[in-house]
């Protein structure tokens, strides 16, 4: 995308590609091709300001799944002990078992 003096003219082209090719196509000259050009670049920026969102979004959302393990984690610690303390053990097949008269 770019404004090109040709002559006394300024002319707005945009290159774009067709198939392995790159082809420059004409979309206007003078004021028209200065409005064209100031419109490219205020879609430019959107597309840019959408994947910074989305880049943003993304990196929360690993944040808050990393936040979620852990406290998984210690969930599982604390059920854990608590069901040592109470007397529970577990079985080989990883089940929780209430001890009997002091043996497994």
């Amino acid at each position: 995308m770019a404004l090109e003096r040709r002559g006394n003219g300024v002319y707005y082209y945009k290159k774009e590609r067709e198939g392995n090719r790159v082809v420059s196509k004409y979309y206007g000259k003078g004021e028209l091709a200065s409005l064209i050009s100031q419109m490219d670049e205020i879609e430019a920026d959107a597309n840019e300001y959408k994947r910074y969102e989305e880049q943003n979004r993304r990196e929360k959302a690993e944040r808050f799944e990393k936040e979620l393990v852990e406290i998984e984690a210690a969930f599982k610690d604390l059920i854990t002990a608590y069901l040592l303390i109470n007397g529970y053990h577990q079985t080989d097949s990883r089940e929780w078992r209430k001890k009997r008269n002091g043996r497994k």
